[in-house]
């Protein structure tokens, strides 16, 4: 698709949408704050757009890789339970990784690739995340030792 813009206010008024799937096209601006309303949303892909701003913390799947998303990772992330997803690989992060997001025990993919992402890793790491299988954090700046707790992700196929 080629669809250009910012995303409409009216979109959150479809309160009934499950999926929404975005990604690869030219919106840009922030995202509307009228899309906390999508409460039966579980899947939402905005990825390789333009969006500016702060990442909401009232999304439930996150897949907003590629875009120009600045500051931190909303500590509020890391309530939504049954994420199975969380990739905003290539944006412009700061901060430190909150880490109630390794507790989220349906959490299969945490994606941190190509930010300024710091800190370290806590070292209970994989204590909270029974089928994590891809856990990409390659390219910021988080310093610190491996966590010996990684070893507990038996089902990590894809490290970085």
């Amino acid at each position: 698709m080629d669809l250009t813009g910012k995303i409409p206010r009216d979109l959150g008024n479809l309160t009934f949408l499950v999926s929404l799937d975005l990604g690869s096209n030219n919106f840009h601006g922030n995202l509307p704050q009228e899309m906390a309303h999508l409460r039966r949303l579980k899947f939402l892909d905005l990825s390789f757009n333009s969006f500016r701003g702060e990442i909401p913390s009232w999304l439930d799947t996150l897949e907003i890789s590629n875009n120009s998303l600045q500051g931190n990772i909303p500590e509020g992330i890391g309530n939504l339970h049954n994420m199975k997803v969380l990739s905003v690989q290539y944006n412009q992060l700061t901060g430190s990784i909150p880490f109630r997001i390794f507790n989220i025990s349906r959490i299969e993919v945490i994606a941190f690739t190509m930010n300024s992402l710091s800190g370290s890793l806590p070292c209970g790491l994989c204590n909270g995340l029974p089928i994590l299988n891809g856990l990409y954090l390659s390219i910021n700046k988080l310093r610190g030792h491996m966590p010996t707790s990684l070893s507990r992700c038996s089902l990590i196929t894809d490290n970085y």
